[in-house]
């Protein structure tokens, strides 16, 4: 989580719409959107942050990992 907000931190708004390039798992070369990297970026943390909690929910442990307003409150403080 810090390296991810770190990146975001470090990143201006004003970069949102360049492009740039990487390759994939299997070696192709790939051409993305720095925004559109971001938003999937979140998106997919959320994903993950949702299988946890259902997980924690079936065990019936005590968590907070689904709840993602409470989360970006810890970064801030």
């Amino acid at each position: 989580d810090e390296i991810i907000g770190n990146w975001f931190d470090g990143f201006p708004a004003s970069q949102f719409g360049t492009s740039f390039s990487y390759r994939d798992a299997g070696g192709t070369l790939r051409k993305a959107m720095s925004g559109q990297a971001f938003e999937f970026i979140f998106l997919h943390q959320i994903r993950h942050r949702g299988q946890i909690s259902q997980i924690l929910d079936t065990l019936g442990w005590p968590h907070n990992w689904g709840d993602n307003a409470a989360y970006l409150e810890g970064l801030e403080g």
